[in-house]
């Protein structure tokens, strides 16, 4: 039998080097750089930030992050607020449930033309919900459909988070799915389908038009889309393998936007130095802090028992001299537990450094060079007593004042903790710095969890909603027979004798976590201790042992109020305290970058954000222009 035509037309193209043409964007394209292929852009098969960047620009968000610490909606009317009647609370204590009415616009269509209603919704519930589901949603009791654009949900406890609707790919499970594709009765149906594999249609302004697999992802403008303008045809997320590659694309116009996804600290003075590029920072939300041990485990001695040493410690650091030295224009000072532009900030905070302060405070907390070798020891000891009925702290004469500096592995958390070490040695405190990996350091016999430090450096996460209950809750809160919530601290003061017929005793009833039978009759726990420690099984993140009946009280309020004026003036309370008594210093907060085309206009990043959640607004100034 001869060979075919076409076998040999292959094979002579083989061997004149002709080779299929390679895959380009269109001419008018808004090219991003990502440095993974997703796997999926079904969200609800485990949605990697790949995946979750090009699906920011492809989903009506019901909720996304603004460009601070707040939200937005494409979806919603309005987000829900007790002050527009569209929320209201049910129960008191562990039975508390929230009713949630959340009222969608009336004029979203898909792109494929038909009309989005809660019927989207009730199907998007049911595949979550099922007994068996690849993924849950958050704790939704029940649902139900008003009229054809308002959906009411009651959800189970006192969640701040309830103007969102479980329905935003990018920040939370999915966004809504569309009933009209599918049997609504066969909930699994949906993950062998097309669909998942290709998410059209959607609700955004971009849908999918090709995946050239290795190489990039194409999405066009939705046509006529619900939302208004799309400024640009075509966005196009091009798959680069490495930070050096992301920024030679962007030099060279290959791509117009290479998201932050690709760099840290480090690449900052290489990206600067490019021509024809421009660097677009933006706050990380985390920030770095320095913990003190107020009450640490007997056996250790309680060098940070005193307020005026962890005042002399926060006035002798040049917070400011840190972020010069290790992360130049890529940090922002912390001045309180908060940034100073997040919404329930109180706006008052510490001041930078002051070394005379700092000596001053030493020696009026009796630690002294009586030996003239530079370092300091404490003189005729001295004793206190710490807070919540904790017993008493005696430090011994002749003590060194030598501490331990707990950190993380990380080079520059390191240099950082080797540079406050520095500078308290100007003062004549002796630090030791023990760099551990990040798993040790936080294990549960690790030293933050099992108290066993003096200075621990790490970083904590700023959401848009504070959870500092779990950071700072000093001790229990309960629910009382008359349906006050009370910390432990204020039921003992006005009850001394309530716990005579109870087989617990104060430091349980204030720490302990306890079954409701050992309660005092008619008492309910809705808040736990967050001192880590053997009678609470370790909960929390409290490692400073920070007890401050006050602050934990005013933490729950904010936390638990549903109005806005009430909840900023617990955060201010909760911040005064915290400023009051110092369980940490806070420092700085690194600012992160993305690296993009002088041309690109409309990039407005958040500290939560993916890049393209406004992608609908983005465009390329021909003139060189955004204005």
């Amino acid at each position: 039998m001869g060979r075919s035509p076409w076998l040999i037309l292959i094979a002579l193209l083989g061997v004149f080097g002709c080779k299929p043409s390679v895959w380009e964007p269109p001419p008018d394209s808004i090219v991003i750089c990502i440095p993974q292929e997703p796997d999926s852009l079904l969200a609800m098969q485990g949605g990697s930030r790949a995946a979750l960047e090009v699906l920011a620009a492809m989903d009506g968000n019901a909720w996304m992050p603004d460009r601070a610490y707040g939200y937005e909606s494409q979806l919603l009317e309005r987000l829900p607020s007790p002050e527009m009647s569209d929320v209201q609370q049910i129960g008191h204590g562990n039975d508390a449930q929230l009713d949630v009415t959340y009222r969608f616009r009336s004029d979203i269509t898909w792109s494929d033309g038909e009309p989005f209603d809660v019927n989207d919704l009730l199907y998007t519930w049911a595949v979550l919900q099922t007994p068996g589901a690849p993924l849950c949603s958050r704790d939704v009791v029940e649902q139900e459909a008003l009229d054809p654009h308002t959906f009411r949900v009651r959800i189970g406890g006192l969640d701040q988070r309830y103007p969102l609707p479980h329905v935003s790919t990018v920040y939370d499970v999915t966004s809504p799915l569309p009933a009209h594709l599918f049997d609504t009765t066969d909930v699994f149906a949906i993950y062998d389908s097309d669909y998942a594999r290709s998410p059209n249609p959607v609700l955004g302004p971009y849908e999918l038009a090709y995946w050239e697999s290795g190489v990039a992802i194409h999405l066009q403008a939705v046509t006529d889309w619900w939302g208004g303008e799309v400024r640009s045809p075509n966005l196009v997320y091009r798959f680069v393998a490495s930070s050096d590659e992301a920024l030679a694309a962007v030099q060279t116009g290959q791509c117009h936007l290479a998201t932050r996804d690709f760099f840290d600290h480090t690449h900052y003075d290489s990206a600067a130095a490019l021509d024809n590029t421009q660097i677009t920072q933006v706050v990380d939300p985390t920030g770095t802090r320095l913990i003190f041990n107020l009450a640490p485990p007997s056996g250790r001695v309680p060098f940070l028992a005193d307020l005026r040493v962890r005042q002399a410690i926060a006035a002798a650091l040049d917070r400011q001299a840190l972020i010069d030295q290790h992360l130049p224009n890529q940090a922002t000072l912390l001045n309180g537990p908060l940034p100073d532009d997040h919404w329930a900030a109180s706006g008052v905070g510490l001041a930078n450094v002051d070394r005379a302060l700092a000596v001053a405070l030493l020696e009026e907390s009796g630690w002294h060079d009586t030996d003239g070798n530079g370092w300091r020891e404490s003189g005729s000891g001295s004793s206190g007593a710490l807070t919540c009925e904790r017993g008493t702290w005696f430090m011994p004469r002749q003590t060194d004042l030598s501490l331990s500096l707990v950190v993380s592995s990380d080079p520059t958390q390191v240099a950082v903790a080797q540079s406050i070490a520095a500078q308290l040695a100007q003062v004549g405190i002796a630090v030791e710095v023990q760099a551990l990996d990040e798993i040790d350091l936080f294990a549960p016999t690790g030293p933050l969890r099992t108290r066993q430090f003096d200075l621990a450096l790490i970083s904590q996460d700023f959401g848009a909603e504070p959870r500092f209950l779990f950071d700072y809750a000093g001790q229990n809160v309960y629910l009382t027979p008359h349906g006050a919530e009370l910390t432990a601290t204020q039921i003992l003061t006005a009850q001394p004798d309530l716990l005579s017929n109870v087989a617990i005793d104060q430091t349980a009833f204030r720490f302990g976590f306890i079954a409701s039978d050992d309660l005092p009759p008619g008492y309910e726990r809705v808040a736990r201790s967050a001192i880590p420690s053997e009678v609470n099984s370790g909960f929390g993140a409290n490692y400073a042992g920070w007890c401050s009946s006050e602050a934990t009280s005013a933490l729950w309020q904010a936390q638990h109020s549903l109005m806005q004026e009430e909840r900023l003036k617990a955060f201010a309370e909760f911040t005064s305290h915290y400023l009051e008594d110092l369980p940490e210093l806070p420092l700085y907060q690194p600012l992160d970058f993305a690296v993009h085309s002088p041309a690109l206009c409309g990039l407005a990043l958040g500290p939560h954000n993916v890049a393209a959640w406004n992608a609908e607004t983005w465009f390329l100034a021909t003139d060189g222009s955004c204005d």
